[in-house]
């Protein structure tokens, strides 16, 4: 039969606490950094608050760990480290938690380590950060072959078809203007005031801006051969 999960309502009514705790490590950084002097608060009737840092025991070598609560089941506390991928794989039997993290000294510095819903929201954002460092890192490693896949115009053809950028020339009232179209859509434009293509951000991997004619004398070069499409607008 499935345990049922219950909610964050136990309590330690006989705990150790130690004045202080060197921690070593980086599994809760950036909320504890390595070499932080730690100050723990035994619970000793109080509640053990989902988002609470805790010190408890391991259950395989009684070595002390510093992590975060993230929900409490009939078997026990589970916890996660801010800079760990995934929950701790075994629940923290209540007796083998020291106590909760209150402070950290760290150099001069004295920090407040934040427990309840305001340490589980700084958990959540900790790992939220942490995956957009690794979209990020993801994002490098691919690059190359991203690359690859936009110069191939697969990408292009699967949006768009067969249809290629094109350039037109505008006569406007205010003068010459150059608009870049794929498709049906004008997706840059550039004029004589800034002598530089603007391209729409959506479709900036789908053009290649050294490829387009540069506003200078060559652009009436490219008009009197033919190159260049000419449209008179208001």
């Amino acid at each position: 039969m499935q345990q049922k999960k219950t909610s964050i309502n136990y309590s330690i009514t006989k705990a150790e606490s130690d004045e202080s705790l060197l921690y070593v490590g980086s599994s809760m950084y950036p909320t504890l950094q390595n070499l932080d002097v730690l100050k723990l608060s035994p619970y000793q009737g109080r509640k053990i608050g989902s988002g609470d840092v805790i010190v408890f025991r391991s259950p395989d070598d009684e070595k002390k760990i510093v992590h975060r609560v993230v929900s409490s089941e009939a078997d026990g506390i589970r916890t996660r480290g801010d800079n760990c991928k995934a929950a701790d794989p075994s629940p923290v039997d209540f007796n083998d938690i020291i106590g909760q993290v209150v402070q950290a000294r760290r150099g001069v510095k004295i920090l407040t380590v934040h427990g309840g819903s305001r340490g589980r929201i700084i958990g959540i954002l900790t790992r939220g950060r942490k995956g957009i460092r690794l979209r990020k890192r993801l994002l490098l490693l691919l690059q190359p072959v991203i690359v690859i896949i936009l110069k191939s115009g697969f990408i292009r053809r699967l949006f768009f078809g067969d249809s290629e950028p094109q350039v037109f020339l505008f006569q406007r009232s205010g003068g010459l203007e150059m608009q870049l179209l794929l498709g049906r859509r004008i997706i840059g434009s550039c004029t004589g005031r800034s002598g530089k293509w603007e391209i729409n951000p959506r479709y900036r991997a789908f053009v290649d801006e050294n490829t387009l004619p540069a506003w200078n004398t060559t652009l009436q070069n490219k008009t009197d051969s033919g190159q260049l499409s000419i449209e008179t607008a208001e």
